[in-house]
């Protein structure tokens, strides 16, 4: 995510250079100091000392002079990753200090169900942002950071948008007839973590989702003129999940079927009108599109604002039950003018991404070279 919004600046505004740095390469750095095994984690870090742990200060040095021949020979201005919390990283915004580089946070967690934003931030209550500037995706995040009060303030924390949603902007239209149905593959472990809820009501919530999946799979199988592709992430397990609910419906999986764990999704977004998923970002970039979404409804399980992203929000998506059809559902969908709910979408790309105009990476960029500036005028 934080490459594709970093790319997404090069594309559309191109007045930074970047230089990628390893982060596998400052982990086994941070890993040869501390240890694989260091009780130190990316909640706990600013607990500690170097009178703890006097590696601390042995990583910083060894950093400093690595980093002092880096900064001079490649002129490097600024630094920038997407979160101020990777214990790997905390002796590398000292160094920056050190030699009156700014640290850039381009803060990628930034978003949520509506309701839930200062639950998600409860997560970095113990952290510290020792950084210089914390580019923000929308008001919500930036709202419940500055309320932790753990060093992002309103001077240091610009809402900039999502620059990735850039492309979206610019893509053509591919969907032709609409029989081409895209279905952004999850599992809830990874969407439900920070909610307390019991174990049996994560059960109960996590096989429905998986129904969900296979309720999209079958509709496929059962109309074969619908091609169906089914998007993972890219690692080789969310693959075989992915193809193991295909496996359960129908036995092999058919010519209408596709697993995909490797195209870029605004390519996907743009062949399709119809996306089926769940809380993820991929359902606003669909909005963009102004493309119908199919969103399983948990609501009998458990109070809608704990997970619905449009909370709050009418008539934006599908709710899909269990009792729902979909071989009613989509062709009605078709049927319908996607810009009907066209002024409602636009709040929600505001509320959420500060991207309705296509000039995020503008924006970032813009933040990113006033701090450059300021930095280079007190030298």
């Amino acid at each position: 995510i934080f490459f594709d919004d970093i790319n997404a600046m090069i594309k559309h505004s191109g007045r930074i250079n970047y230089i990628s740095f390893s982060r596998k390469s400052l982990l086994n750095i941070y890993n040869e100091f501390l240890g694989e095994d260091t009780i130190l984690t990316d909640h706990n870090y600013y607990k500690y000392t170097e009178v703890d742990f006097p590696s601390i200060k042995e990583y910083r040095d060894f950093l400093g002079k690595c980093f002092k021949i880096v900064f001079k020979r490649l002129k490097i201005n600024a630094v920038m990753s997407g979160n101020f919390v990777y214990s790997r990283e905390q002796e590398l915004i000292n160094v920056c200090r050190d030699f009156d580089i700014p640290f850039v946070t381009y803060f990628k967690e930034g978003i949520t169900s509506p309701m839930k934003y200062a639950d998600l931030m409860q997560l970095y209550k113990d952290n510290e942002f020792n950084g210089h500037l914390a580019l923000m995706y929308n008001e919500k995040i930036k709202r419940a950071t500055v309320d932790l009060d753990i060093g992002v303030d309103e001077s240091n924390s610009p809402i900039v948008g999502v620059a990735r949603f850039d492309n979206l902007h610019m893509i053509e239209d591919n969907s032709g007839d609409g029989k081409t149905i895209i279905l952004f593959s999850f599992t809830l472990n990874e969407k439900f973590y920070h909610l307390n809820i019991s174990q049996n009501k994560l059960d109960e919530i996590m096989k429905w989702a998986e129904e969900f999946q296979k309720k999209v799979i079958r509709f496929a199988i059962e109309n074969p003129e619908y091609k169906l592709i089914i998007k993972t992430k890219a690692a080789q397990h969310y693959v075989d999940y992915a193809k193991g609910l295909v496996l359960e419906c129908a036995g092999q999986i058919p010519e209408n079927i596709i697993v995909d764990n490797m195209s870029a999704i605004h390519e996907l977004i743009a062949k399709v009108r119809v996306v089926a998923g769940f809380n993820s970002i991929t359902l606003l970039e669909s909005m963009v599109l102004n493309r119908y979404l199919l969103i399983p409804d948990f609501e009998d399980m458990l109070e809608r604002k704990e997970w619905d992203y449009f909370y709050g929000y009418s008539n934006v998506a599908e709710y899909i039950t269990k009792r729902s059809n979909l071989n009613d559902i989509i062709p009605k969908l078709l049927s319908k003018s996607s810009e009907s709910n066209k002024e409602k979408v636009n709040q929600i790309l505001e509320d959420y991404t500060f991207n309705t105009d296509g000039n995020a990476s503008i924006r970032a960029e813009n933040e990113i070279l006033k701090v450059v500036n300021k930095f280079a005028s007190c030298k």
